[in-house]
């Protein structure tokens, strides 16, 4: 069949845009077809959109209905522009065909159906329908919101856009959301799913009259452990066990994955428990059972996974600074040798090793009372537990270099995490202070006693306690009395205590203590 010259090009563009007014020609024939120009009629019927869009809109997903706008190009033998609204009743006009009921069809299928049936009427011709602006329509917010009634929405809403957390009231549901289209059916949206994994379905648009119904939380489930996110979820309508990892954001790499304990409660708190691998869950394994309300998932996992254990050398080292361990293994000469050795003037007599606590008794409620407690207030035994206490609070250990030497395992101790070694300056000083006359640091002198030192400061005080000097020994920080000391040691502090204060009435009541103690016996003996 042959095509109809000009004249007759002519008269069926004519026939094609003698629908209504909004489709009305205007231009200029040629040999080959008929261009309808429409720019302006366009711009003027479809304005410039405001409406906002979530993201590109998927002709598959997207449905059209009342307040659309679409414009079809066809081009070819004939060419044309036409503008169409989607009208209350989901209806559109085509010109030169007829009306043509769009509203509830994707685009995708809408543009099947314009292309069919401008394809049946001009022959040899293509066709595009585009979306040109998006509908604009009330829905219906109820249940636990702050804020209930008519809220506008766009075609392209998704019902997370109209439910930002400042909607919710405290014990609103984001698992159980129900959407109720006007036609009676209705599902369920899970708003926490999409936030946290960003699933959806094609049900998730909304349409024009839509009630968004919000109920109240009620069921729970908890996923505790080795997970990204641990702790209380809401029971969805759909959860399996995949569910749970999916919530927590999956598994930690430090989690045991051969096994899990799943724990369901049952009425009455009767608990049932059983192991599952999560390795075959992932995988699709039948463990994958429905979720019921109260079910608790424990997934081990490993404290130290990538837990690199150090410890720290400072001072007079050749190279200071962090030094990793193996947990167990490295002894406190490891370290030192890491750190290439000492510095010349290193006091290797008295190394430091500072040791944090982990755990262990601490302080206790005796320890408290004792330590409010002066020495003569004391019994023998609470004095020494008290001093053990003490000593068990202390986290600073003297080690001598010397004798780590020997090879003695007992005395090169193995670090643990956290350990801080301190290779202090070599001390060639003694210092003197307390009740003396000139308290001061004195020049080490090898072979030399306490009184030598004391007399360097001045000798003793008036009020000098000469019988209660204390040494405090560099080498081990322990404070000696001055009698079991035979010589003094570079670092060593020598310390003069105050004599208390005794009144005539102090020793007077000596006195009459035993001089009626004395009579007592006398009396005891004579009967």
């Amino acid at each position: 069949m042959r095509w109809p010259r000009c004249g007759c090009v002519l008269m069926l563009a004519a026939m094609a845009f003698s629908g209504p007014a909004h489709a009305q020609q205007s231009g200029s024939g040629s040999g080959n077809g008929v261009e309808g120009d429409f720019s302006a009629h366009t711009s003027a019927s479809l304005g410039s959109s405001s409406n906002p869009l979530s993201g590109t809109v998927d002709p598959e997903v997207y449905r059209l209905g009342p307040g659309d706008a679409l414009t079809v190009y066809v081009w070819g033998r004939i060419m044309m522009t036409i503008p169409m609204d989607v009208g209350p009743d989901g209806v559109v006009f085509i010109p030169g065909i007829g009306p043509l009921f769009l509203s509830g069809l994707t685009l995708s299928e809408a543009r099947e159906h314009i292309t069919d049936l401008i394809q049946s009427r001009y022959r040899s011709v293509q066709v595009q329908t585009k979306l040109q602006r998006v509908r604009s329509f009330i829905v219906y917010l109820s249940g636990e919101v702050k804020t209930q009634g008519p809220v506008v929405a766009y075609g392209s809403s998704l019902p997370i856009d109209l439910l930002p957390d400042s909607v919710f009231t405290p014990q609103a549901s984001r698992r159980n959301i129900v959407v109720r289209h006007p036609d009676g059916n209705e599902y369920t949206y899970d708003l926490q799913i999409f936030q946290i994994a960003g699933l959806r379905t094609s049900s998730d648009a909304l349409r024009g009259g839509d009630i968004i119904y919000v109920p109240r939380a009620t069921r729970y489930i908890g996923v505790w452990g080795g997970v990204a996110r641990p702790g209380l979820y809401e029971l969805g309508p759909f959860d399996r066990l995949t569910t749970m990892l999916l919530l927590t954001d999956g598994l930690l790499p430090s989690a045991f994955r051969d096994s899990a304990l799943f724990v369901r409660t049952r009425r009455g708190d009767r608990a049932e428990s059983s192991w599952v691998s999560l390795e075959r869950l992932l995988e699709g394994a039948p463990q994958d059972i429905p979720l019921e309300d109260g079910d608790n998932l424990y997934v081990s996992y490993d404290p130290a996974y990538r837990n690199v254990q150090r410890v720290t050398v400072t001072g007079q080292v050749v190279k200071a600074g962090d030094l990793p361990i193996e947990a167990g293994r490295t002894r406190f000469s490891d370290a030192i040798e890491a750190a290439r050795g000492f510095l010349p003037d290193a006091d290797t007599t008295a190394l430091r090793l500072i040791r944090p606590r982990h755990g262990g008794a601490g302080s206790t409620v005796e320890f408290d009372r004792l330590a409010r407690l002066s020495r003569d207030e004391m019994t023998e035994s609470e004095y020494e537990t008290f001093r053990a206490q003490l000593a068990d609070l202390s986290t600073d250990f003297r080690i001598e270099w010397s004798r780590v030497q020997k090879g003695d395992a007992g005395l090169d101790p193995i670090l643990v995490d956290g350990d801080i070694i301190r290779v202090d300056r070599r001390l060639n000083t003694v210092r003197v202070d307390g009740q003396v006359r000139r308290p001061g640091v004195f020049d080490f002198d090898s072979g030399k006693r306490i009184g030598y030192y004391i007399e360097l400061a001045g000798g003793f005080a008036e009020r000098g306690a000469r019988s209660k000097v204390r040494i405090t020994r560099a080498v081990n920080g322990q404070n000696v009395r001055a009698s079991d000391v035979d010589y003094i040691q570079p670092g060593d502090f020598i310390w003069v205590p105050e004599r208390p204060d005794r009144t005539l009435w102090d020793h007077a009541r000596g006195l009459i203590t035993i001089a009626a103690q004395v009579a007592t016996v006398i009396i005891a003996v004579r009967r």
